[in-house]
């Protein structure tokens, strides 16, 4: 990196871009910019530039925003993951990135470095660490969530159903007997239901 705030990078498709993020600056530190050749390699090349932003909400979501833009040239497609607030949102890049490098300050005293926590993501290490190594928990867990909230649709519309047998039967001066409360795993009506 050099010392105005400029790196290059190239990706495994073999396209270049250098980044720019002033260092000490009075422009607004929240900008990145970007552009789309190696300004570092060739100065004097003229490259497309264009701004993003980082520090602020959607920053890897929105078109606009330098994590999405940098996932999308890493070629990392960033999984979802829960907020504190129960809300969804993307795992951003920095959780990622402490489980690549040694932090300067404590070296191998800690690995990884401490993940960042103003981004309210629950469980932001695990999350990071089951990306890295391709586990696709985050998937599992809303086809978990999808199941609960199937099972409690099915618990309600049995009960009403069973309570609508009920008060048939209750005008008929009959009762119904053997029929669960909530449905079960067995198939069909117990063979001591009585109606």
């Amino acid at each position: 990196m050099f010392p105005d705030g400029r790196l290059e990078m190239e990706n495994d498709r073999g396209d270049i871009i250098t980044v720019r993020r002033g260092v000490k600056t009075t422009a607004d530190t929240r900008l990145v910019t970007v552009f789309s050749g190696p300004l570092l390699s060739h100065p004097s090349g003229r490259f497309e530039q264009r701004d993003f932003f980082v520090l602020d909400p959607g920053a890897a979501q929105r078109e606009s925003g330098f994590h999405r833009m940098f996932a999308d040239f890493v070629g990392w497609d960033l999984p979802k993951a829960r907020r504190f607030d129960g809300r969804e949102t993307t795992l951003y890049m920095e959780t990622i990135f402490p489980l690549l490098y040694v932090e300067q300050k404590a070296g191998w005293s800690s690995i990884p470095a401490a993940f960042p926590n103003y981004l309210q993501i629950r469980d932001v290490g695990r999350r990071a660490v089951e990306f890295l190594i391709g586990l696709g928990t985050y998937d599992l867990e809303l086809r978990r969530q999808k199941l609960d909230l199937d099972q409690a649709e099915n618990n309600s519309a049995w009960a009403a159903k069973r309570g609508e047998v009920q008060a048939v039967a209750a005008q008929a001066n009959a009762r119904v007997q053997g029929v669960p409360n909530m449905p079960t795993g067995v198939y069909g009506l117990k063979h001591d239901c009585v109606l």
